[in-house]
C-alpha cells in the first residue's frame, strides 16, 4: 500500500494519511459485523423462496454449499426486527462514508486484503464446520466488505506481491465515481505493468 501511495504521489496526486472515522470505530466495525451478516443470511434466505418459485420446487440440502444451506436456514430464523435493525447500521455508515468523499477527498487507498492469498481449499465449507468459508475469509474481506455494505464503487490492483502471488491494493471512490476510478488505474498500470507478472506455476 506504501508503494502504491509513493507511485501515486510521483503522478502528482496529493497523498495525505487518513481515513473515514466510522472506519476507525471498533465498536461500529463490530456493530457492522453483526448487521451484514444479518443482511447476508436473509438475503440468502429470500434467494432460496425465489429460486423455489423458479424450480416449482423447495430447495434441498444438495442443492447448494454446506455454508449457503446454515446462512439460509439462519436467515429464515431471524426477525424483522433484527432486519430493520441491521439496515439501519449500514444506511447510518453509507451517509457517514458519504460525508468523508464530500468532504474533499477523492479516493480512499487501502490494502485489499489483511493477508496474502491462502492456501487452496483452505476456503471450502464442510459438512461438519459449514461456516469454516465465512470465518476463513475475514482477513481477506475486512477492507471489502465496509464498501460491499455502503455500495460505493472500488477496484483491486496488483500492485505487489508476496511469495511471488499477486497482492493488491483497494482504491474507494465516493458514489458514482468510476470514472475517477478507472482513471486513476490505468494510470498505475501503466507504470506498474502488471500484466507481465505472473504466479509461479507449481505441478
Amino acid at each position: 500500500m506504501h508503494t502504491a501511495a509513493s507511485l501515486l504521489s510521483d503522478l502528482g496526486h496529493h497523498v495525505e494519511e487518513t481515513s473515514p472515522e466510522a472506519l476507525n470505530d471498533k465498536e461500529r466495525v463490530s456493530e457492522l459485523g453483526w448487521a451484514f451478516g444479518i443482511n447476508w443470511s436473509v438475503n440468502i434466505a429470500a434467494n432460496f423462496a425465489y429460486l423455489a418459485k423458479r424450480l416449482d420446487r423447495d430447495l434441498v440440502e444438495d442443492d447448494v454449499e454446506p455454508g449457503t444451506w446454515f446462512l439460509a436456514q439462519r436467515g429464515k430464523e431471524q426477525s424483522a426486527t433484527n432486519f430493520v435493525k441491521a439496515q439501519g447500521i449500514m444506511s447510518t455508515l453509507r451517509r457517514e462514508l458519504a460525508n468523508w468523499w464530500s468532504s474533499g477527498f477523492d479516493l480512499l487507498l487501502t490494502p485489499t486484503t489483511a493477508q496474502p492469498p491462502p492456501l487452496i481449499g483452505r476456503l471450502v465449507p464442510t459438512e461438519e464446520d459449514p461456516i469454516r468459508a465465512s470465518i476463513e475469509s475475514v482477513p481477506y474481506s475486512v477492507f471489502t466488505s465496509p464498501f460491499n455494505t455502503t455500495g460505493q464503487p472500488a477496484i483491486s490492483l496488483p500492485i505487489g506481491s508476496s511469495n511471488g502471488l499477486p497482492v493488491g491494493i483497494q482504491l474507494v471512490g465516493a458514489y458514482g465515481r468510476e470514472d475517477l476510478i478507472l482513471a486513476v488505474s490505468s494510470q498505475l498500470e501503466e507504470v506498474v505493468r502488471w500484466s507481465e507478472n505472473r504466479a509461479p506455476f507449481h505441478a
